[in-house]
């Protein structure tokens, strides 16, 4: 039982990035969960939209749509608000804190100031 806990204790989870390396690929092409924490824009993307894929395909399917809906000009804003599930809650606390680049990113979207 001694030996049990003491694997317990020196065993830490492989980091995502860990994982990623391992298997040849780059954080942005592998498949994951992520949430858009921003306003809703009709036709283009709603505000708790889950997405799953690469983060690289989901955006290009938020520009193909923002394209459609003449708001390419907020896509930049727009992607730096699609998250990580494993980053949400941290994000939500940005976002409710305020001063940061995830709440000023919220706010030039909606046009209330511009981007720092």
């Amino acid at each position: 039982m001694g030996s049990r806990a003491k694997l317990e204790k020196e065993y830490e989870a492989p980091a995502f990035e860990e994982i990623a390396a391992k298997a040849d690929m780059k954080p942005a092409e592998v498949k994951r969960v992520y949430v858009y924490v921003g306003p809703s824009f009709k036709g283009v993307v709603n505000n708790g939209r889950i997405f799953k894929g690469t983060r690289e395909d989901i955006l290009s399917e938020i520009k193909a749509n923002a394209e459609a809906a003449g708001m390419i000009n907020k896509f930049a804003k727009i992607s730096r608000l699609l998250i990580a599930d494993t980053e949400l809650a941290h994000a939500k606390e940005q976002l409710a804190k305020g001063g940061n680049g995830l709440s000023r990113a919220y706010a030039a979207i909606l046009g209330n100031e511009e981007e720092g």
